[in-house]
């Protein structure tokens, strides 16, 4: 659930984690915030704002099922629920997926310090089983790819094995 604030600040409370604020009026990277929330969120806002879009204040509740440090793209998930929130607040919806999936990659890159492509920022921004070309990495064509598990006999299973996949 969001809803804007009404002022420069950007609070979410995340369930499992804890709430963070970020004040729009500093959109430059912290080194007090690498590798937190707080660093995605206002790295998905600097960026989407450096890219002419309309970023504002806003307070969040979120939940997910994706475990975090499980290399199902956790954090890839997080970027792109952030832009999709400013999106509908601020921009009528009218941001592309393929133009939030950069914004959420430099996020990452700048802001939170992770090094990343941009697959796991395109699926999640697209949605679903998706075909990505990256030919031309600014323009990446993408192509949602139809695919039922239950009607394969399949099930999509996640296992928390609780381990890093940093190796």
């Amino acid at each position: 659930a969001a809803a804007p604030s009404g002022d420069r600040t950007v609070t979410i409370d995340s369930e499992g984690y804890p709430a963070h604020a970020v004040c729009l009026d500093d959109l430059e990277p912290r080194e007090d915030e690498r590798f937190s929330a707080a660093a995605i969120t206002r790295g998905v806002c600097a960026e989407l704002a450096a890219r002419g879009r309309r970023v504002g204040g806003f307070r969040a509740c979120v939940s997910s099922m994706v475990p975090r440090g499980s290399g199902l793209s956790s954090s890839a998930a997080y970027e792109v629920l952030v832009a999709a929130i400013v999106n509908a607040l601020f921009n009528a919806g009218a941001i592309p997926p393929v133009e939030l999936a950069p914004a959420a990659q430099a996020a990452e890159i700048r802001f939170f310090g992770k090094p990343c492509g941009l697959m796991d920022q395109t699926a999640s921004a697209v949605g679903g089983f998706v075909a990505i070309d990256f030919g031309d990495p600014a323009l990446p064509v993408v192509r949602k790819v139809g695919f039922d598990f239950a009607a394969s006999g399949y099930a999509a299973v996640i296992v928390d094995t609780g381990a890093s996949h940093a190796d």
